[in-house]
């Protein structure tokens, strides 16, 4: 039973207690230990994702301002890799990681090249507007 008060999983009632109960805890203290353990790789591997992402937004946005496949566009693709690399193998996570940390190496350079282009956009039409106007 998950106790709303802790957020754990307890015996309810006095039966509990009882020396016939404890059979019963050891099970309950493997599901409860599963359920931390559970929680706590989730929420690592959900702040190594937002990292992968947040790492690669400004390089992103360098790399959409440079000629693409030239050096300074492939410096601002792999640089970020390593330090990625750094952060998974630090938190203890292993090759099955690699993946996922992939997909939000790439979606933050997406984000950040998006940002570079919407930026650009906006400059352009307030250069326009300035030129109607006069």
């Amino acid at each position: 039973m998950l106790h709303a008060a802790e957020n754990t999983l307890c015996p309810a009632g006095p039966a509990a207690k009882s020396p016939a109960a404890a059979p019963l805890l050891i099970p309950l203290r493997l599901v409860q230990f599963i359920y931390d353990l559970y929680h706590l790789l989730m929420r690592t591997i959900l702040l190594l994702c937002l990292a992968a992402a947040a790492i690669n937004l400004p390089f992103g946005y360098y790399r959409a301002g440079v000629p693409k496949l030239s050096l300074r566009w492939f410096l601002a693709v792999h640089l970020p890799v390593p330090l990625i690399i750094v952060m998974r193998i630090s938190s203890g996570q292993g090759w099955s990681l690699v993946p996922l940390m992939f997909a939000c190496d790439v979606l933050g350079q997406i984000m950040g090249g998006m940002l570079r282009t919407d930026s650009g956009k906006k400059q352009a039409e307030k250069i326009t507007v300035e030129e109607d106007e006069r």
